[in-house]
């Protein structure tokens, strides 16, 4: 039996008494399941998609850029049986990528859109598209074996729109947890009203009256309760903790759905994790030393290549100053100079500090990282060893 029909049902003995506590139950109620579909219908597709777009797009481009490097920087042919392997690696990524567009459009043409939020849903989908043409174009330089300059300056494109697309989705994310604080802000309401409502039935009711509003309040609250205990679970990282089954009432359709939900979570969550982690396998698996810092020229991160290189044990380079690893970076006219003023370097021929103090022959080049505003957040370095010069 649903809990409207037991309200209507108590209607007959206790008349005035529970007619409040129905009304206010049916609204707290309706607000919770308006709330919890609204999470299960439109934010948790909507979400899905952004972090699918974001996974491929990163994806893509990934590999576009090993493509990239392998064509310029050791003269692999574009026809050659390595870069075909490569080529077709890419392809997949693209064809990902697309389906990934074509999904999020869909996502946000079939759900209401709030007007603050259409700027950057446009965004999203005008960059994404951009992205998806400038892959294209790259595709097809490297089908045309196309000099490795004209490769490394689409790159440069592709990777500009992809930090622009990157910036939108995450900017679209903070827009829904928003919206789902203030979905959390009605449900928490709703709540209050409930143990109103409990807290006035009371001394003038006559004793079938108690009996019965305490029935439905004790369920109500016993769901609200577990709602609360969940959400507290969830908040702490433990998306594994489930909703009680209840009935088969409106209470148990809100338990179901909140367990649906967290399977979902908990999906993306997995998803989110194997992402950082084929990223850092990528930079883990290049062959060239890599190096990135913050903006104030601390490491960050030092691929295995670089340990290498250099013979430094994992960590020993984290949290240091990169210019640690270049003697005279501060003297006048040094490459170092220019990259804190934010300039990119491109193909230096310099000396970088090994562990045992011996100076290894590199040739570097170094990018600075800009978010989309031009607001400076670190720099990249990819350094190689200059077979043939004097240590």
């Amino acid at each position: 039996m649903r809990i409207r029909s037991k309200f209507i049902s108590g209607y007959l003995v206790i008349a005035l008494v529970t007619s409040g506590v129905a009304v206010l139950s049916f609204f707290a109620n309706r607000t919770l399941e308006s709330a919890f579909r609204a999470i299960s219908e439109e934010t948790i597709p909507l979400i899905t998609s952004m972090d699918e777009l974001r996974y491929s797009a990163s994806r893509v481009v990934a590999t576009a850029t090993e493509v990239a490097l392998a064509v310029a920087t050791e003269g692999r042919q574009a026809g050659g049986s390595v870069a075909a392997e490569e080529r077709q690696e890419l392809d997949m990524g693209f064809e990902a990528f697309e389906k990934a567009r074509n999904e999020y459009i869909e996502v946000v043409q079939s759900r209401a859109v709030n007007p603050a939020q259409v700027p950057v849903f446009e965004l999203i989908s005008s960059s994404s598209g951009v992205l998806q043409n400038l892959l294209g174009e790259l595709i097809a330089l490297q089908n045309k074996n196309a000099p490795g300059s004209q490769v490394l300056a689409k790159m440069e494109r592709v990777e500009a729109y992809e930090m622009t697309l990157l910036y939108a989705i995450d900017a679209a994310m903070a827009e829904e947890n928003t919206r789902s604080d203030e979905r959390k802000t009605a449900v928490r309401m709703a709540i209050a009203h409930t143990r109103t409502t409990a807290v006035i039935i009371g001394p003038g009711a006559v004793l079938l009256a108690i009996l019965a509003a305490l029935y439905l309040v004790r369920r109500i609250l016993y769901a609200l309760v577990a709602l609360k205990n969940v959400s507290l679970a969830w908040s702490s990282g433990h998306l594994d903790v489930r909703m009680p089954k209840l009935s088969r009432d409106e209470l148990g359709d809100v338990a179901r759905s909140f367990n649906d939900m967290a399977a979902a979570l908990k999906r993306q969550d997995l998803e989110l994790r194997t992402t950082k982690s084929n990223l850092d396998e990528i930079i883990d698996s290049m062959a060239d030393a890599l190096i990135v810092s913050d903006k104030d020229g601390t490491v960050r991160t030092a691929n295995p290549a670089l340990r290498q290189l250099l013979g430094y044990r994992p960590g020993e380079l984290l949290r240091r100053p990169v210019g640690d690893l270049f003697p005279g970076g501060s003297t006048e006219g040094h490459w170092m100079e220019r990259v804190r003023a934010r300039e990119d370097v491109r193909d230096i021929d310099t000396t970088c500090l090994a562990r045992d103090g011996s100076m290894v022959p590199v040739h570097l080049s170094a990018t600075v990282l800009r978010n989309p505003e031009g607001v400076v957040h670190g720099t990249v370095y990819v350094l190689q060893r200059r077979t043939g010069a004097a240590e």
